[in-house]
């Protein structure tokens, strides 16, 4: 995957704050499953889900797909490198955004969004090394913050607890930075950092149980549980999988379904075959270190970066 080739080029440390309620927003019911594509725009999936499922719409964004994210009125947000559009459902292969916010200014490669339990819009750039904030409703307009932390900070996926906690993935710092509110424009300083060394981080996500799931770019996920210090290290690791014939690498952004599945976007495996073993993994819960996907969705995908479930 060419975007994370030129990450593999930082350094990581995983970054993780202290929180006083990590439980994640509790997710919809899954409906349909919006996978970003970093080669493509972004494909749309309908349940129920299994290794045959193909895409009911399909979008080609210009500079491709990052990631995937809902807001509270159930409209569809898609990252690009330099703005993010807005898809109003239902969504289909002919659809065009309903609103454009950007091109922002300074982007360079905006890769990871989220939206805070109190509907604002954060989209993490991760080669201007910044995280612009945009408040409701929202517009073509310029962010209300920007922010960022002390060097290394490079931030890719990010993602939110019940309470308003951030969870950044930071790249070049090898780590999870945790941020707690309120954030100001400028550099902010992380509540706590939790290191994960063994492969570089790049996408995180909360379940239910208020655990991190972190997605390496080897292809393993850490999970680390809660409650969450400098001093927090994985409970353990769970091995990259096989996917159509090859280890599948470069996790992206995940997201969860109501009843705790997982679904994983896989993006390559970074040889000759690049995008070959590409797809969305699901795994049941709980996850545990011996956990192999049930299935990829791998239909229409190249190298699937974001995904979000919504209508």
């Amino acid at each position: 995957m060419r975007m994370h080739l030129i990450f593999l080029c930082g350094t990581l440390v995983a970054l993780l704050g202290c929180s006083q309620n990590s439980t994640a927003p509790v997710p919809a019911a899954p409906s349909n499953l919006y996978v970003a594509d970093f080669f493509g725009g972004f494909n749309v999936y309908a349940t129920p889900f299994s290794a045959a499922s193909t895409p009911v719409a399909e979008q080609t964004i210009t500079g491709g797909g990052g990631d995937a994210a809902i807001d509270a009125n159930g409209d569809v947000f898609i990252s690009t490198p330099s703005s993010v559009e807005m898809f109003v459902p239902p969504v289909t292969s002919a659809s065009t955004p309903s609103l454009t916010i950007g091109p922002i200014a300074g982007a360079l490669n905006i890769i990871g969004i989220a939206f805070s339990p109190a509907g604002g819009l954060y989209v993490a750039d991760a080669f201007s090394s910044k995280i612009c904030y945009f408040a409701p409703p929202f517009g073509p307009a310029t962010p209300t913050t920007v922010f960022s932390a002390a060097p290394p900070f490079q931030p890719t996926f990010l993602t939110f607890d019940a309470a308003g906690t951030l969870y950044v993935s930071n790249f070049t710092g090898s780590s999870i930075d945790v941020f707690t509110p309120p954030f100001t424009s400028g550099i902010n300083a992380p509540a706590a950092v939790i290191a994960i060394a063994k492969a570089k981080p790049f996408g995180v996500k909360l379940n239910a149980a208020g655990q991190l799931i972190v997605g390496l770019v080897d292809g393993e996920l850490a999970l680390v549980n809660p409650p969450f210090s400098s001093g927090s290290t994985p409970a353990f690791y769970v091995a990259a999988p096989t996917i159509n014939g090859g280890i599948a690498m470069d996790v992206g952004g995940e997201t969860i379904d109501a009843a705790g599945n997982l679904y994983v976007p896989y993006g390559s495996n970074g040889g000759a075959n690049d995008g070959l073993n590409a797809g969305v993994g699901v795994f049941a819960p709980p996850l545990g270190a011996s956990s192999v996907p049930l299935f990829a969705i791998r239909a229409g995908l190249t190298q699937p970066t974001g995904t979000a479930f919504g209508r």
